[in-house]
């Protein structure tokens, strides 16, 4: 019936030709979004990750602030004691 309409069997692999091409480029478009999608994805989570890394060491410095003075508190404890038992001998 198509070749009625001025088709030919050569016309007709031609045109299919082209249409493969059509679908491998539309698939290599597809492909390129998809990792496109992907890498963003990969770096939206990275960013995440760096964001909870400064938070966590932002945490670990005052942890370690923290267990300074107490540290601190600690040995002066232990003076105040030593000194305070220092005469009961």
């Amino acid at each position: 019936m198509e070749h009625m309409r001025g088709l030919t069997p050569s016309s007709d692999r031609s045109l299919l030709a082209r249409m493969k091409d059509d679908i491998l480029e539309s698939r290599i478009l597809l492909n390129s979004a998809f990792s496109y999608i992907g890498l963003s994805e990969h770096l939206r989570r990275v960013e995440q990750l760096r964001k909870a890394k400064i938070v966590a060491d932002e945490a670990l410095q005052k942890s370690d602030e923290e267990n300074a003075n107490l540290q601190k508190k600690l040995a002066d404890v232990e003076e105040t004691l030593r000194l305070a038992t220092e005469g009961i001998d």
